[in-house]
């Protein structure tokens, strides 16, 4: 027995299930394609048509189609139907297209992800199960100031890694880049189309060339795929004027002379401040050097003031001792006679 599948653009992956003695015999499916992927924008209409074909033996038992995030584990079952039965949709944008295919209308960022329709058919003795995926992204224009795009030159330097670039592109201004990410494209004068790379939290930032800036007009512009209907975001255009790039390099000059003066001025203020606290302190070194010779002095003379006090003494008890001695002598030359 063969499945046979009508739609040669979808793929079915298939599971065989025994629902007895003896298993269901198949024909497997030619190689794998890749999953099927729709990129519509907000409010368009999303169909995914799916026609099964089956052996007269060969009954649906039930379809299911089920939402799945492509970036956390959430799903959902979209609708479900059984033999005789209606669609039975969880949601009123959900509708049903061929035997097994699904529409949603107006979708939205948060329909982005993959949309499984399982078919389960069955025959005498065994049951197969056919699943399918297709793969949604729903794109979202990216949000920006004054729902406009903008571009504008600044000629503050900015410093790059081979130089300082004397004009700079900034391109938005966004409030967030859509779905998917954003990513614009600069074209030059000359005809090239250079991808951003570089960018804040709000704008695209292209340096032109240090070593040579070209003048002329420049396009930012954002892929089609990003912008859907909105044309007004499509691109904007600047010119870079020699002139301005010329004053540009001449006032980065100036400032730089002016860093360099003030800097000078700095480092000799800084000198002649050092000097005077080296000069004040070697002052105070020799004020306390004078101040302490002239206490030694006094010092000095206290002790020598001392030293004769204490010489007078000594010739005091000198003269004292002698007195005595002489007395004593004269007595006892009295007491002999």
């Amino acid at each position: 027995m063969m499945w046979i599948f009508a739609h040669a653009l979808l793929f079915p992956f298939l599971l065989l299930v025994p629902g007895g003695v003896d298993a269901l015999s198949w024909v497997p499916p030619g190689p794998v394609e890749e999953v099927r992927k729709y990129n519509l924008c907000e409010g368009q209409n999303l169909s995914v048509p799916w026609n099964l074909t089956t052996d007269p033996l060969e009954n649906i038992v039930s379809i299911k189609w089920t939402w799945k995030s492509g970036a956390t584990s959430e799903e959902r079952e979209l609708a479900s139907l059984l033999p005789g039965d209606s669609v039975n949709a969880t949601d009123s944008r959900v509708g049903h297209v061929g035997n097994a295919g699904i529409t949603i209308n107006n979708v939205s960022a948060s329909d982005t992800g993959d949309i499984e329709v399982k078919v389960t058919l069955q025959n005498q003795s065994s049951q197969l199960v056919v699943t399918h995926v297709a793969r949604l992204l729903v794109m979202v224009a990216p949000d920006v100031e004054n729902e406009k795009l903008t571009l504008e030159v600044d000629y503050t330097p900015y410093q790059t890694e081979t130089g300082v670039s004397y004009a700079t592109l900034r391109c938005g201004h966004f409030h967030h880049r859509g779905v998917p990410t954003v990513h614009p494209m600069i074209e030059t004068p000359d005809g090239q189309s250079v991808s951003i790379a570089a960018h804040n939290d709000h704008e695209y930032i292209y340096p032109l060339d240090p070593g040579g800036t070209t003048v002329g007009r420049y396009r930012c512009q954002l892929p089609a795929k990003n912008l859907c209907q909105d044309a007004d975001l499509r691109s904007n255009v600047v010119d870079v004027k020699a002139n301005d790039i010329r004053l540009n390099k001449l006032e980065h000059l100036l400032s730089q002379l002016q860093q360099e003066h003030d800097h000078d001025k700095q480092t000799l203020q800084n000198t002649l401040k050092q000097t005077k606290q080296e000069q004040d302190q070697t002052k105070q070194t020799l004020q306390n050097t004078q101040q302490g010779l002239k206490q030694t002095k006094q010092e000095l003379n206290q002790a020598k003031q001392e030293l004769e006090q204490t010489k007078k003494i000594l010739e005091g008890v000198k003269r004292d001792v002698q007195r005595k001695y002489l007395a004593s002598v004269s007595s006892e030359r009295h007491s002999v006679m």
